[in-house]
């Protein structure tokens, strides 16, 4: 199931995100979900947006533990199966019904 980013109420209260691919995103879609979705916890795949190095990730990694904010930003090296549950369609979209 989908859902447009545009809607308010979901971006409020996403608290992960995984983009499968995105050439065409960099470090400022990283700073714009961040400013916008308050309580984002995870933002994955980063190793797969093209404009992000990783410089910039370990820079906002260490940004995130200097303001003690709960944040993990995925590269894929951690990643497995059971650590994107949450993203489960049908809970997700009772969330918001």
């Amino acid at each position: 199931m989908r859902y447009a980013v545009s809607s308010r109420r979901f971006v409020r209260q996403m608290n992960l995100l995984q983009v499968s691919s995105g050439t065409r995103l960099s470090l400022h879609a990283v700073n714009m979900i961040l400013e916008l979705c308050p309580l984002i916890r995870r933002v994955g795949r980063l190793d797969r947006w093209g404009l992000v190095s990783s410089e910039q990730v370990s820079a906002v990694r260490e940004e995130a533990r200097v303001r003690n904010l709960d944040l993990v930003l995925d590269t894929g090296e951690n990643l497995s199966p059971e650590s994107w549950d949450t993203l489960d369609s049908r809970r997700l979209a009772n969330s918001f019904s």
